[in-house]
């Protein structure tokens, strides 16, 4: 039924709003011109000539669909749509391990319906593969029989997520120093193994980048640009800066002067700014990334918060979620800084979100007995409320933002 569920409304959302060959813009459009660039001349390069910009896991991706299908963007949606089914079923497994039928139905069908596992569906970006490698990962990670085969497994799909997306390496550091206590019977050669292989996914491209820039670069030079928008854009959204204050790198200037442009932008830019507007604009970010308008509201989101907000209160009655818990810390963290207010951004958090709800609301059906379940299902009426008031929900919404950010 989950299996179901979760593929039918996936190949339904692709179907009425997937914008076809207009999904190729911003970083889409980024990613496409990487992949043209692969199939045609072999070459890791975008338009501006750019070798380094962008992480190759998604670029590569596209280029072997067109490879194989032409430039259509229907083969990646299909893979996409399979992939998060598939997620959805990974979840409902480790629900069912950890806290049987019952739970693992209802992180099944919650899955199986959170806007943040199907909208990314459409699109040709990260989020979605992404998020479905994290569902992924946890399966690895609770379901493998066999310590070694477990972390070898966890290993290798984390760090094919941290090449899709880069936000997810501090998660995959601390899973390697903290491994032993995060997962009874791990030892410190479970963490080598899982750093080896960890490393062992970069190791290509680290190479790579050595012959083309004769330097040792295991990332992108994304980083610099993406920690100066993590403070200019959120300012600038404020109102504390103007929009001629954003500053972009001069065209035809070389990737490593991207990132030494960048890091004196950020500079420049914290020296200028008072610590106290430098403090609201990095919450800003942290705000707008779980902002429940997407600009629809997002209920299956707002629904889960209570449950698993009570999980992270109550994290010493679930230890095994650990990881979960790490993992949203690391990641928002990461988006505090980098990047800017763009509430895409929690949607590869899909996976220890909703094990934690489910974590959470088994804690509180324990507790309160039926009481909690007429609870949830009032809960679960007014979201759905929210949705048909959506634009009058919204409007209030953002009265309360200007009173709390001043815009």
């Amino acid at each position: 039924m989950v299996a179901l569920l979760a593929l039918g409304l996936r190949a339904g959302y692709v179907a009425a709003h997937s914008r076809g060959e207009d999904e190729r813009i911003l970083d889409a459009r980024h990613y496409h011109e990487y992949a043209v660039h692969l199939v045609e001349t072999g070459a890791y390069v975008d338009d501006a000539g750019d070798r380094l910009f962008r992480m190759p896991g998604y670029p590569v991706l596209l280029a072997a669909s067109y490879k194989a299908f032409g430039r259509s963007v229907l083969p990646l949606q299909v893979l996409q749509v399979l992939a998060s089914a598939l997620a959805c079923l990974a979840l409902y497994a480790v629900a069912l391990k950890l806290y049987g039928q019952r739970w693992a139905l209802f992180i099944g069908v919650a899955a199986a319906c959170y806007e943040g596992l199907i909208e990314p569906c459409a699109r040709l970006l990260t989020e979605s593969l992404g998020g479905s490698l994290v569902c992924f990962f946890f399966w690895a990670w609770f379901c493998v029989e066999g310590a070694w085969a477990s972390t070898a497994l966890s290993a290798l799909l984390l760090g094919l997520a941290c090449f899709l997306r880069p936000d997810l390496g501090p998660f995959a550091g601390a899973c390697c120093v903290l491994l032993p206590w995060l997962k009874p019977g791990r030892g410190p050669r479970h963490a080598a193994l899982f750093g080896g292989l960890l490393l062992a996914c970069f190791l290509p491209w680290i190479g790579r980048n050595h012959m083309v820039f004769h330097r040792f670069i295991p990332g992108s030079t994304q980083v610099e640009a993406a920690l100066y928008n993590g403070l200019c854009l959120p300012l600038a959204a404020l109102g504390d800066i103007g929009p001629k204050d954003v500053k972009s790198h001069p065209k035809g200037m070389d990737e490593m002067g991207h990132r030494v442009y960048y890091k004196t932008a950020l500079r420049d830019l914290l020296a200028a700014t008072p610590p106290g507007k430098t403090v609201r604009a990095y919450f800003f970010n942290v705000a707008s990334m779980y902002y429940p308008f997407l600009p629809e509201y997002d209920w299956s989101f707002v629904f889960l918060v209570p449950f698993w907000l009570w999980a992270i209160v109550r994290i010493r009655d679930a230890p095994e979620l650990r990881p979960a818990l790490i993992l949203i810390v690391l990641y928002t963290m990461v988006h505090a800084v980098a990047g800017g207010p763009v509430s895409r951004y929690r949607k590869p958090l899909a996976a220890p979100l909703l094990l934690l709800a489910a974590a959470g609301a088994r804690g509180l059906e324990a507790r309160h007995g039926r009481r909690f379940w007429a609870a949830a299902s009032g809960w679960l009426a007014a979201n759905l409320f929210m949705v048909v008031i959506g634009p009058l929900a919204r409007e209030s919404v953002l009265k309360m933002k200007k009173l709390v950010f001043g815009r």
